[in-house]
């Protein structure tokens, strides 16, 4: 009696955890899917024009010797360089670890280009120097954002001077999250539809008890 007990408060207790873990997987899947049919939300080149919502990492100098970095957009960059006197676009050598740390630490507040007579809490995110070109330029990825549910980031050649936009990518998380989220549920849904009437199927078959409920097992 205590193993069928077992065995009958076991199996709905795993098929539920399996049934979770399935559809974690096939939203993630759609999720992914979802980013690579779309052109928009992948990585693109930057065309003529630059996306105001660019990010730039601006290194500055600052007492002891020592550096420190934030993150601009394209929107605000001129007027922020402005009141940045000594910036640069290269990252000191042996500094990027650093600098990333104290990017997490701190923000930088602009306005965005609109209407709104408030401003937003930017900068927050990070950077990696990708490549060191033989002619003193950087290839840099930024990402940076003034809200945690959108991704931006940006790649572009830096020199001492100035910036290069190469590519670019922006998408809002939840909008693209919610989407995957219908399709997992379905696609999930119907796999498990698949696999109940081919279990049901195969056991009839095998001419186990036909007169059981469908979902017995």
């Amino acid at each position: 009696m205590f193993l069928r007990f077992l065995r009958s408060s076991a199996i709905p207790v795993f098929l539920v955890i399996l049934f979770i873990i399935t559809l974690s997987t096939m939203i993630n899947v759609c999720f992914q899917r979802t980013i690579d049919s779309n052109p928009r939300l992948q990585k693109h080149p930057v065309g003529k024009t630059t996306p105001a919502q660019f990010p730039i990492l601006v290194i500055s100098p600052v007492s002891g010797g020592s550096y420190e970095a934030r993150i601009a957009f394209k929107w605000s960059l001129n007027e922020y360089l402005k009141n940045t006197p000594g910036h640069t676009f290269i990252v000191p050598n042996g500094q990027e670890d650093l600098l990333n740390k104290n990017l997490d630490a701190k923000y930088t507040y602009y306005n965005l280009p609109t209407n709104d007579q408030g401003s937003y809490p930017c900068g927050t995110g990070g950077f990696k120097v990708e490549k060191r070109l033989p002619n003193g330029h950087q290839l840099i990825k930024v990402n940076g954002t003034w809200d945690d549910d959108r991704v931006n980031i940006g790649w572009y050649e830096a020199s001492r001077e100035g910036f290069k936009p190469l590519y670019y990518q922006f998408y809002f998380g939840p909008g693209v999250a919610m989407s995957a989220g219908f399709s997992g549920f379905a696609a999930n849904f119907m796999l498990w539809l698949i696999g109940v009437i081919g279990y049901n199927v195969y056991r009839r078959k095998k001419g186990q008890n036909p007169n059981r409920p469908f979902l017995w097992f």
